[in-house]
């Protein structure tokens, strides 16, 4: 279900002297002082759409990087390669995640703007940063205009400024492992969980988890407690991106509790927020749980709101997701033990049996209806300690099956499959 993850860490690639950097805006690489940049820049696409490119006619082939001033003042760099290259930076941002959180928007004069651009038909530029604060992040996209495959580096050559270096070596993280209970039964979490109205399941952390080791600063807007917990994700599929901000089938609902426990009634905060249908359920270790202030349990945040990934150091893991569908009718298999039958087999391909632990002494109804609202079967006469279904008598298809008690009260409704 999950998997242990030891993520180099881009940044302290790029403190080695080499990394290719990210090929969008949002995997954007570090880029430290120490040991300046080297890289091969390839051919591939042009930039996203979106962000406002300043002085760049045409954006080809990019390459994007950030970097953090840690002592203030002006920054000079030397952007040199074979054949012709461009560059644009934007900024400052407050930190990483205030930076990722602007692509697509770049150049906005208010939020991020641009404070150094070249289109010159040259391989040799000198990009700078006027004014850097402790802190700050700026974002600096370099094109390879050449259209041919060579070497980029970038070096500092001046100023008294400088950018971070101190990045951990290392990120490991490890969502762990769970197991499942289904109306208290043991279940395997690798199969879907059907939940009829009133049923329950609950997934239990074998507390095998690594958390991040992150403590959000005040400078970041935290307030510098450790708060790393697993969180629950809902998405509406599986996930096709590690990065929930850039996956359209992430709901945006979290649960921020290690375990969870649900009920499939009104009160569920799925049917609730998301209504009835099928979810996925999929676990992160979060930087930014819920558990400061004393470590109160009654959802209050250490830094304002629930985040996966405060800090945008990207120090995470995204286990499987667990299947999960909350249907708006009761189960008579699950729901016997209360009205004592049950239905046997379904879906099936010649008949079914409804049986009854207690024979039926008073006349019930049952009523089976196509997808459609359409009455295609009834019997009201009910009695004695079974009744069986043929397929001939519906048809292949998905029908809802209704059954009313002597008083003609409905006591429930299931789906029935008939192959």
């Amino acid at each position: 279900m999950s998997r242990q993850l030891l993520i180099l860490i881009t940044s302290f690639i790029s403190c080695m002297g080499f990394t290719q950097g990210g090929e969008i805006c949002s995997e954007m690489e570090i880029i430290c002082s120490d040991e300046g940049l080297s890289y091969t820049a390839g051919i591939g696409e042009d930039a996203e759409i979106g962000n406002d490119y300043g002085c760049l006619a045409s954006q080809p082939n990019p390459n994007w990087y950030f970097l953090e001033i840690s002592v203030s003042g002006n920054i000079e760099l030397e952007l040199s390669a074979g054949s012709d290259i461009d560059f644009i930076i934007w900024g400052p941002f407050a930190n990483l995640f205030d930076a990722r959180s602007n692509c697509g928007t770049l150049g906005d004069s208010i939020n991020s703007p641009i404070v150094d651009c070249s289109y010159s038909a040259t391989f040799f530029e000198t990009p700078e940063i006027p004014a850097g604060i402790v802190g700050e992040v700026y974002v600096f996209m370099i094109t390879n205009y050449a259209m041919v495959v060579q070497d980029i580096t970038v070096a500092k050559i001046g100023g008294t400024g400088d950018f971070e270096c101190d990045i951990p070596e290392l990120c490991i993280v490890d969502v762990g492992t769970f197991n499942g209970k289904h109306n208290r039964e043991i279940i395997d979490l690798d199969d879907e969980i059907e939940l009829y109205s009133g049923d329950n399941f609950h997934i239990i952390s074998n507390d095998d988890f690594v958390l991040p080791l992150d403590s959000i600063s005040f400078i970041d807007g935290g307030d510098g407690i450790y708060s790393s917990q697993i969180i629950w994700l809902i998405y509406t599929d599986t996930p096709v991106t590690s990065n929930p901000m850039e996956d359209l089938r992430f709901t945006g609902l979290m649960l921020p509790f290690e375990d969870i426990y649900d009920v499939n009634n009104a009160a569920s905060p799925i049917v609730r927020e998301l209504g009835y249908g099928t979810y996925y359920f999929v676990p992160f270790t979060a930087d930014d749980g819920v558990g400061g202030n004393g470590n109160i349990a009654n959802g209050i945040n250490d830094n304002g709101a629930i985040h996966w990934d405060r800090d945008g150091d990207r120090c995470y893991d995204l286990g499987a997701p667990v299947k999960v569908t909350y249907n708006d009718y009761v189960s008579l298999e699950v729901d016997m033990r209360v009205n004592n039958f049950k239905i046997f087999p379904n879906p099936f391909s010649d008949y079914t049996r409804i049986n009854f632990n207690e024979p039926l002494t008073d006349n019930h109804t049952i009523f089976i209806y196509d997808v459609l609202g359409k009455e295609v079967y009834r019997n009201e006469t009910v009695t004695g300690s079974s009744i069986e279904i043929k397929k001939e008598q519906l048809g292949v298809g998905v029908y809802i099956l209704s059954f009313y008690g002597s008083t003609a009260e409905k006591l429930l409704s299931t789906k029935l499959v008939v192959e």
